[in-house]
C-alpha cells in the first residue's frame, strides 16, 4: 500500500548552490526512497528521481505556491515511512540523535542563551566561600572513637584476654605511652590507630603465653582536652573535646567563622605561644586535604582577620565571596574556585580604582589576566550570540516536534524538513505563532483602549438631552472596553495568502509554525445568538450561515460581518467568498453620536479579530 506522508522538500546543502531544482526533487524522492534517511541529513547528491508530481509540487513550494492538487507518492513507493527523530532535549551530540547540525538543517536542542539582563545577579547577599561548614552545624559528639585516631597518652584503653588465660584490665595510657596488663605487665599502644588497638596487642602478647589465649582490645574513652578558640569566630572562648577532633569541630563548637570579619583561609593552631601548623580551609573544600587532628590539652586556634574579597555572581556553579591571598590577584583563580558553567563566555567586572567607581567587560580568556581587588565584584555572563534558534511545529504533522535551524534560516527552508499527509494537512492556511507579537498586540489593543476611554470621558453635551443619550452610549461602550481589557491575543503571524503561496518570512527563536488540519466546518460566531460551527457548503450565502446559527442578537446587523480565514488572515470584503474553516464574526453595532469614538470602536473590534481566534464576542 502507497505511504500518504510527503515532505514539502529537502534543504539544499550548504556548497551546492547549483542545481536548485534537481535538488528539490532529488531530495523529496531520496526520502521516501530510504525510509532510513532522516530528514534533516543533507541528501548526497543532485540527480533528480522520484515522482515528477511531486517535484513539481514541492518546486512550487519553494517559489512561493503550494499548489492545490498535490498528492500522495505513486504507488511504487514504499509502505512505510520512517519520520524523522526527534531532536535531543539537552546536551549529548547530535550525531547520537542521526540528525547532524548543518548550516539552515535541523540539529541538536540547545537551550537559549540568557540575556546579559538575566545573567546578571546582585552579590551583596552572597555567603563566603566555606561558610556552610558552619550553618546549622551540629558540634561533633566524642561518644564513639575515631577509628583513625591515634593513642596517646591519657587515653582509656581495655584490655582483655580469654581462653587458656584469663585477665580483664581497663587503664589509662601513661605518660611513656603503656597500659599495665596483669599476669604481663606493661603493653605499649600509644602511637598505635584505635582501629589497629586489637592487633597490635596480640602480637605482643603472643610469646607471652603458651597456650592458646586471645585478645579483645578497645580504646573506650579518648583523652578529653580544653581547647582555646579565639580571633574572628561568633563565640571565642574555651571548649571542651576529645583528642581525636579536628580544628573545624572545635570550630563548629565555637559558632564557625564570623562571616563578615573572619578568614577561612587564615587559621593558625599554637602550642606554647608557638606556631604549630597554619590551616586554609579552601584546600580542604577545593582538594579534600586533611584538616590537623592531633591537638592536646592546652593548644590554641587562632582565627585571622577576613582577607581581600572578590564577589562572584552568574553563570558560575560557586556563587560565593571568596577570599584572596593579597590585595589583587589574577583572573585565573578566581576562575578556578568559580568554575564557570560552559556557555559563559564574559565577565562585567565592578569595583573601585584609585577612590573612583570602576567597571570593565572582558572575555573569559581576557580575565585570566586581569588584576582584581578587594571588594570587586565580578558576574560572568553568556554573552556569545547562539548560533541557532529553536522553532517549534504543531498541528498536522509527520516528525519531530522541534527544529533546530540557522539564525537566517526563513519559513519555506524550514518547511523542507517537515513531513505532512496531504490528506489531513491545511498546506495552504501555515501561520506562525510567535510570542513576542502576541505581547505587541495586547499593547496596542490596552492602548487603543485607553485611547476610547479618555475620548469617551472627555465627549461634551450642548443640551441635557444629549447628554443623557452619550450616558447611555458611554455605559454601552464602557462594557465593550472591560470584555477587550480581558483578550489574550495568539501572536498569529500571517504568512500564507488566498492564492496559497506562503511568505518567505525570517523566522525567530521561540516561533512555533503551524499547520492547521484541514476542515470541513465554518464558525459562526460573534453577534449571534448561537455561536457554532456549521458544516462547510459552497452554495451557501453568509445570511444562510448567520441564520443557521440562530440568527443576530439585538446588538448584530448581519450586513456587518469580517470574516477570518484559518491562516489568521482578516478578510474585510463583504463579497468575499467562505471557505472551509473560515471564522465568521458578525460584527456588534456600536450606536454613538461620536463619528470619532465610532470609528474608535470599529477600530478596536478590527483589531480584537486580528489578534485571536473565537474572541470577537466583545
Amino acid at each position: 500500500m502507497a505511504t500518504s506522508a510527503i515532505v514539502f522538500a529537502m534543504l539544499q546543502p550548504a556548497g551546492r548552490a547549483n542545481a536548485q531544482t534537481n535538488m528539490v526533487g532529488s531530495g523529496f524522492a531520496n526520502f521516501l526512497k530510504n525510509p532510513s534517511l532522516n530528514a534533516t541529513s543533507i541528501p548526497s547528491n543532485n540527480a533528480s528521481a522520484g515522482s515528477p508530481a511531486l517535484d513539481s509540487a514541492t518546486s512550487s513550494l519553494l517559489s512561493g505556491n503550494i499548489p492545490s492538487n498535490m498528492q500522495a507518492p505513486a504507488n511504487n513507493s514504499p509502505g512505510t515511512i520512517i519520520t524523522p527523530q526527534p531532536a535531543a532535549p539537552t546536551g549529548p551530540s547530535p550525531s547520537a540523535y542521526g540528525s547532524p547540525v548543518v548550516p539552515g538543517a535541523i540539529g541538536s536542542f540547545t537551550p537559549p542563551n540568557p540575556t546579559l539582563n538575566a545573567a546578571i545577579q546582585s552579590t551583596s547577599q552572597l555567603l563566603p566561600f566555606g561558610a556552610n561548614l558552619f550553618i546549622n552545624a551540629t558540634p561533633p559528639s566524642s561518644l564513639a572513637p575515631n577509628p583513625n585516631y591515634i593513642i596517646q597518652p591519657g587515653d582509656t584503653v581495655q584490655i582483655q584476654l580469654y581462653g587458656g588465660e584469663t585477665a580483664t584490665s581497663t587503664s589509662v595510657v601513661d605518660t611513656q605511652g603503656n597500659v599495665f596488663l596483669p599476669g604481663f605487665g606493661p603493653v605499649h599502644i600509644a602511637g598505635t590507630g584505635a582501629a589497629n588497638l586489637q592487633l597490635s596487642v596480640s602480637k605482643q602478647l603472643a610469646n607471652a603465653f603458651t597456650s592458646n589465649v586471645s585478645v579483645y582490645a578497645v580504646l573506650q574513652a579518648e583523652n578529653s582536652i580544653s581547647i582555646f578558640v579565639t580571633g574572628f569566630v561568633r563565640a571565642p572562648g574555651q571548649y571542651l573535646g576529645s583528642a581525636s577532633d579536628s580544628v573545624l569541630d572545635f570550630l563548629s563548637r565555637a559558632g564557625g567563622i564570623d562571616p563578615s570579619r573572619g578568614s577561612y583561609r587564615d587559621i593558625e593552631v599554637m602550642r606554647n605561644g608557638q606556631l604549630l601548623s597554619h590551616v586554609d580551609l579552601y584546600n580542604f573544600l577545593l582538594a579534600g586535604s586533611q584538616l590537623p587532628s592531633t591537638l592536646r590539652n592546652g593548644d590554641t586556634i587562632l582565627v585571622g582577620k577576613q582577607e581581600p574579597i572578590v564577589a562572584v555572581g552568574g553563570s558560575v556553579r560557586n556563587n560565593y565571596l571568596f577570599e584572596v591571598p593579597s590585595s589583587y590577584t589574577a583572573g585565573q583563580d578566581i576562575i578556578s574556585y568559580a568554575q564557570p558553567l560552559s556557555s559563559a563566555t564574559n565577565v562585567l567586572i565592578k569595583g573601585t580604582r584609585d577612590g573612583q567607581p570602576y567597571s570593565q567587560y572582558v572575555s573569559l580568556a581576557g580575565l585570566t589576566q586581569t588584576p582584581l581587588y578587594d571588594q570587586d565584584q565580578l558576574t560572568f555572563t553568556s554573552d556569545a550570540p547562539a548560533a541557532t534558534i529553536t522553532v517549534q511545529v504543531q498541528g498536522s504533522r509527520i516528525g519531530p516536534s522541534v527544529l533546530v535551524a540557522d539564525r537566517d534560516a526563513r519559513l519555506r527552508t524550514l518547511l523542507t524538513h517537515i513531513a505532512i499527509d496531504p490528506t489531513d494537512a491545511n498546506v495552504k492556511s501555515i501561520y506562525i505563532v510567535r510570542p513576542g507579537l502576541a505581547q505587541q498586540q495586547y499593547a496596542s489593543i490596552q492602548a487603543a483602549l485607553d485611547r476610547l476611554q479618555k475620548a469617551l470621558f472627555y465627549a461634551t453635551s450642548v443640551t441635557t438631552g444629549e447628554a443623557q443619550i452619550r450616558a447611555s452610549e458611554a455605559a454601552q461602550i464602557q462594557a465593550y472596553i472591560n470584555a477587550a481589557r480581558t483578550i489574550q491575543p495568539d501572536g498569529i503571524l500571517v504568512v500564507a495568502e488566498d492564492n496559497g503561496s506562503i511568505d518567505d518570512v525570517r523566522v525567530e527563536d521561540g516561533d512555533i509554525i503551524t499547520i492547521p488540519e484541514s476542515s470541513d466546518t465554518v464558525m459562526v460566531d460573534g453577534e449571534v445568538e448561537s455561536p457554532q460551527a456549521i458544516a462547510f457548503n459552497p452554495a451557501e450565502t453568509r445570511i444562510q450561515y448567520i441564520n443557521a446559527a440562530g440568527g443576530v442578537t439585538e446588538r448584530g446587523r448581519k450586513s456587518q460581518t469580517i470574516i477570518r480565514r484559518l491562516s489568521g488572515r482578516l478578510v474585510l470584503d463583504p463579497n468575499a467568498p467562505i471557505m472551509a474553516g473560515d471564522e465568521l464574526v458578525v460584527l456588534p453595532y456600536v450606536e454613538t453620536q461620536n463619528f470619532v469614538i465610532a470609528q474608535d470602536v470599529l477600530s478596536l473590534i478590527y483589531q480584537v479579530a486580528a489578534s485571536t481566534y473565537f474572541a470577537s464576542k466583545l
